[in-house]
């Protein structure tokens, strides 16, 4: 009995270390930048046949993944210091993943942003190390 108690203990401690040494996504800024031009030169179509938006992920996080409510358009773009995601107009969120870091979960509406075709949206990224 005594022995299931300390594996308890233990494992509830070891539960809370692991949150408390979690890594966390941090967003400086997410706005649309109607002067860049790169879905439109660069760009591609949706299964509907409708341009795509690009959002571009500036940051020096690097193997990051990514999920959508819908699915994104073709493979991510990874150059150095960013990502290129094609998304679908009217697009609402991303799941931005990396092992090591708390999932973040991006809600585009938060940013009073609408994902419009052949438009691009640019996301600055870092890597939070504000203690929780």
């Amino acid at each position: 009995m005594k022995i299931h108690l300390q594996l308890i203990l233990l494992l509830v401690l070891l539960g809370f270390n692991t949150v408390s040494f979690a890594n966390y996504f941090k967003i400086e800024s997410f706005k649309a930048i109607p002067e860049d031009h790169d879905a439109q030169l660069a760009g591609r179509k949706d299964n509907n046949n409708q341009p795509c938006a690009i959002i571009k992920i500036m940051t020096d996080i690097e193997g990051l993944t990514f999920e959508s409510n819908t699915s994104l358009v073709g493979s991510v773009i990874s150059m150095q210091g960013e990502y290129w995601l094609y998304v679908p107009k009217g697009e609402k969120q991303i799941k931005i993943i990396k092992e090591g870091f708390t999932t973040l979960v991006v809600n585009y509406s938060d940013y009073d942003i609408d994902i419009e075709s052949s438009k691009v949206y640019v996301m600055e990224l870092k890597s939070d190390d504000t203690p929780m």
